[in-house]
């Protein structure tokens, strides 16, 4: 512009002096010519230039009025002009910032600094984001070149500071942030930060001077009140916390987010009525606020209170009845409440708040009902709804991530990887698009490719467990052990305390026939959590499949000790006193547990009868069996013992129709049906059994154990070709009551498997198994699914587990066959 305004000047003045020699009329005409190419030079001179900076002045203001959304609009316009204008990205990673987009904000701080590589402010942002996701190595990198440029940078210095207080330097860290609060600085992150190192390094009696002082000098941090708060509820001075609490309100009236915490502390103390007054006046005050009542039925839940909670949310439904996200969340407690139809009908209640399909609304509920179809197993109303929603919104991540899993269920790797492929796309830090994308290739046979993916992968997560153990596994499939192990050492190297992780290494050991690094490794669980059972499970059961049962039932019984008495540890070590005979110990340990833990009497009684049995002594089986029975009627396994047990005694048509009267005589002795049932599965009549199921469904129809075993025995010994939908129909709605529960998933699964729909099959039962890991049944039913699959390697493991639980079911023969004919076709 100035150099314009010279030049107009210039021609100006020229206009004044004429041109000699030339007529007026002539003049008349170069002074036309003149002005001509003065309008041309000004208006060139507010063209893209003076536009891009209108756009980004504009938004600039908008940023500093703190309308965040509108500011990203007018940086994106002045970017359009000029694809290059560092300072435009730096600005539209700040205001995504702002608006908690930190996916994008990091995509806006990367063009910066790739426009401008020493933008100081840029690479600062990016450091802070790698801190914020662990990515200590990338920040430690920035914090390196923001002090490679500027030495004395405070920021930066603060940065680094963080990071210090991240890798546990604390002393380090402490003696930086005093140094800048020497040198005048006063910014209330470095009080919070510095008080933490103090808090770290036991401290404590300077963090509450040191904040103080923060807030002497920062009077209207809401950040140093909180981190007061926080510290006088972490040393027990409620009195003081509720101060500050209360300060906080004062200094922020508009924010739920203290007078949650301020309830929170009422509750915690004992103090239920002040809890609930806050909760009453906040809804008070913005009744047609329905984040509000969402967060209080969620504080509710985190109590396991139920009825508070749905309480709750039906006041806030009365007081919105067209809010969508009370809705939703109405729809997520009915879920947790097994009540998946109520849930249901809500969200499509909600579907008819608005007319628009491309409403948020509408498509927030719509994803809502995809995913609770998915859960329970139904593809067909799940890819509906799925549909739907991208036919309005084609791009909805959500929705494509939903498709993605609708294709692998019905065994589409092409569209899976293609649904994939743009979650990751747009979302390259949701780390489970990456791991879905891999199981994708993997389901197309593909296994360098979802090796690429989940490598890939690594570079944003450089520090997900889920991404190693999931690389680690087909490494394996790829008889690649040495990269395997890599990967299980690498989770080890960043969180030598990750007692998964061990004993997975150690499980990789044992795989490998190598007992000596198994032992290394589950002696490092027992010795980092000697309070915890894994690591004495698993030692035990190393010796067992060495045959050591003495050194086995030693560990466990040191495990026991040591562990609060862990049910999985007595299970163990029950079964191997039972085997070694040692009757006596197992029944004085079960008796104990009956008298010291009444909450979990039916399964010590189970537990003992189990014992009895073994020694023989079957009255005080039964009874025990009875007792287990007594205190929960629906749960299937002391049904099953107690029907083995009348079996095994010679009992079989005493036991039968004493069980057949009781239920004839009472058909509400839903004890006495499920017996009868298990007496006949046991000794092999299927047909009756069924029998009794279908006719206690008519007269129950949700009692979801009867509907579950009524499946599995008309899949496992189906009468005619109907009978395998009847017990689809019959499986879903079981999930449907039960949506969470293992033994459920796996017969749906194992029904989809006789049906040949092996890919659907293995969704479902791999659910159960990571919900169930040491089911024996479950692992022999995902040993045959990936045997179909051609996975032989994870079918081999899976058939290994189910063998050697040391358990007997119906078809564990089977189990050993597929085994021996894997390993000799190997």
């Amino acid at each position: 512009m100035l150099f314009a305004f010279s030049l107009s000047c210039q021609l100006l003045a020229l206009r004044s002096q004429l041109i000699p020699g030339v007529s007026m009329k002539n003049n008349r005409r170069i002074y036309l010519f003149i002005l001509i190419l003065i309008f041309s030079l000004v208006t060139a001179c507010s063209g893209p230039e003076e536009k891009k900076l209108k756009f980004f002045n504009r938004g600039k203001v908008l940023y500093e009025k703190g309308d965040y959304v509108k500011s990203i609009l007018e940086f994106k316009n002045a970017l359009q002009i000029d694809p290059k204008y560092a300072d435009a990205f730096y600005m539209l990673g700040m205001a995504e910032l702002k608006g908690k987009d930190y996916q994008k904000a990091f995509g806006a701080f990367s063009k910066t600094v790739e426009l401008v590589p020493d933008h100081i402010d840029a690479n600062l942002q990016m450091g802070k984001l790698f801190l914020a996701s662990r990515d200590l190595k990338r920040a430690s990198e920035k914090v390196d070149l923001i002090l490679k440029l500027d030495p004395n940078h405070q920021n930066g210095l603060m940065l680094k500071g963080a990071l210090l207080l991240n890798q546990k330097r604390a002393t380090e860290a402490i003696a930086l942030f005093e140094d800048l609060i020497n040198k005048g600085m006063t910014d209330a992150d470095l009080y919070v930060m510095l008080a933490s190192a103090y808090a770290f390094e036991k401290q404590t009696d300077k963090v509450e001077a040191l904040l103080k002082t923060g807030i002497e000098r920062n009077p209207k941090s809401t950040l140093l009140h909180a981190a007061l708060a926080r510290h006088y509820y972490e040393m027990k001075d409620i009195e003081n916390a509720e101060t500050e609490i209360r300060e906080l309100i004062t200094l922020d009236p508009e924010s739920t987010n203290y007078r949650y915490i301020l309830a929170s502390i009422y509750w915690d103390s004992s103090r239920p009525d002040q809890a609930k007054d806050v909760f009453a006046k906040m809804v008070s005050e913005k009744p047609e606020d329905d984040e509000r009542y969402v967060k209080i039925a969620q504080f509710y839940m985190s109590r396991d209170l139920k009825d508070e909670s749905e309480k709750m949310l039906r006041e806030g439904i009365r007081k919105c009845p067209k809010s969508f996200r009370l809705s939703i969340a109405i729809s997520e407690l009915l879920v947790n409440q097994q009540q998946t139809d109520a849930a249901v009908a809500e969200l499509k209640k909600a579907l008819t708040f608005e007319k628009d399909p491309a409403n948020p609304g509408i498509i927030n509920v719509k994803n809502a009902l995809s995913n609770l179809y998915l859960m329970v197993g139904q593809v067909e109303p799940a890819e509906k709804f799925t549909d739907e929603v991208l036919k309005a919104s084609p791009q909805n991540i959500d929705a494509l991530y939903a498709k993605g899993r609708i294709s692998m269920m019905k065994g589409d790797g092409v569209n899976a990887v293609s649904a994939f492929r743009t979650v990751v796309a747009e979302r390259p830090n949701f780390g489970e698009g990456h791991l879905k994308l891999a199981s994708a290739y993997v389901m197309n046979k593909e296994m360098n490719l979802a090796v690429d993916t989940l490598n890939s992968a690594l570079k944003t997560f450089p520090k997900s467990k889920d991404i190693r153990r999931a690389l680690a596994r087909l490494y394996m499939i790829q008889k690649d052990p040495v990269s395997a192990e890599k990967q299980l050492k690498a989770i080890l190297e960043d969180d030598p305390a990750d007692q998964k992780a061990r004993v997975d290494l150690g499980d990789f050991y044992i795989a490998r026939g190598d007992h000596q690094g198994a032992a290394a490794q589950y002696g490092m669980v027992k010795a980092q959590a000697p309070d915890m059972p894994l690591g004495y499970i698993r030692m035990a059961q190393l010796y067992a499949r060495q045959k050591q049962l003495d050194e086995a039932i030693a560990e466990l019984e040191k495990g026991y000790g040591k562990t609060d008495r862990s049910a999985d540890i007595i299970t163990g070590l029950v079964r191997l006193y039972n085997v070694t005979k040692k009757f006596e110990k197992a029944i004085t340990m079960c008796e104990d547990r009956i008298q010291q833990k009444p909450k979990e009497a039916a399964f010590n009684y189970n537990l003992l009868g189990n014992v009895y049995a073994a020694k023989r002594d079957y009255a005080k089986a039964e009874s025990a069996f009875q007792k287990a029975i007594e205190q929960q009627p629906e749960w299937q396994t002391p049904h099953n013992n107690i029907a083995q047990l009348y079996l095994v005694m010679g009992k079989k048509d005493v036991a039968i129709a004493r069980f057949d009267k009781a239920y004839n005589e009472d058909p509400t002795n839903i004890a006495a049906a499920l017996s009868l049932a298990g007496l006949y599965e046991q000794s092999g009549a299927p047909k009756k059994a069924k029998a009794v199921y279908e006719k206690l469904v008519e007269t129950n129809p949700n009692n979801w154990t009867a509907l579950n075993n009524l499946a599995y025995l008309l899949g496992e010994h189906p009468d005619s070709d109907g009978d395998l939908k009847k017990a689809l129909a019959l499986a879903e709605k079981a999930i449907k009551i039960r949506p969470k529960d293992p033994m459920i998933s796996d017969t749906l699964g194992w029904i989809y498997y006789r049906m040949g729909d092996y890919k659907q099959s293995l969704n479902l039962i791999e659910q159960a198994s990571g919900a169930s890991p040491d089911n024996p049944i479950i692992s022999y039913h995902l040993g045959m699914i990936y045997e179909k699959q051609g996975r032989m390697t994870e079918a081999k493991d899976q058939l290994e587990k189910a063998v050697e639980a040391g358990t007997d079911f119906e078809w564990k023969k089977e189990a050993g066959n597929m085994l021996q004919k894997l390993k000799n076709t190997n």
